[in-house]
C-alpha cells in the first residue's frame, strides 16, 4: 500500500472537519443530538455555522453554557496577510 493510501482515502470527510483546528474544542460541547443534527444538515450540503447549531441547541432546550465557557477560553484567531484560500464550510460565531 502507498504511504499516501490513508490520506488520499477520506470517507467521511465531516469528521476530518469536526477534528480539524476550529473545531476540535468546540465540538464536544454541544451534546450528542446536536452533533448528529449538524452532520446531517452538512451530509445534505447544508452550509453549517455555529450560530445555526446554536439554534439548534436553544431549539432542543439545551444549554449552552459549557460551549460559551469553551469559547471563551479558545485563544483568539491571528489574521493573516495575503491571500487566502477558500473555505467551503465557514464556521463563524455566534
Amino acid at each position: 500500500m502507498h504511504p499516501d493510501a490513508k490520506d488520499a482515502l477520506l470517507l467521511d470527510p465531516i469528521k476530518k472537519l469536526i477534528r480539524g483546528d476550529r473545531l476540535a474544542t468546540l465540538w464536544p460541547t454541544f451534546s450528542p443530538r446536536v452533533q448528529k443534527r449538524a452532520r446531517d444538515l452538512w451530509q445534505r450540503g447544508k452550509l453549517v455555522t455555529l450560530e445555526r447549531i446554536c439554534g439548534i441547541v436553544q431549539k432542543l432546550g439545551e444549554s449552552l453554557a459549557d460551549f460559551e465557557a469553551e469559547l471563551n477560553n479558545s485563544p483568539t484567531p491571528q489574521i493573516r496577510s495575503g491571500r487566502k484560500k477558500p473555505v467551503r464550510s465557514i464556521v463563524t460565531l455566534c
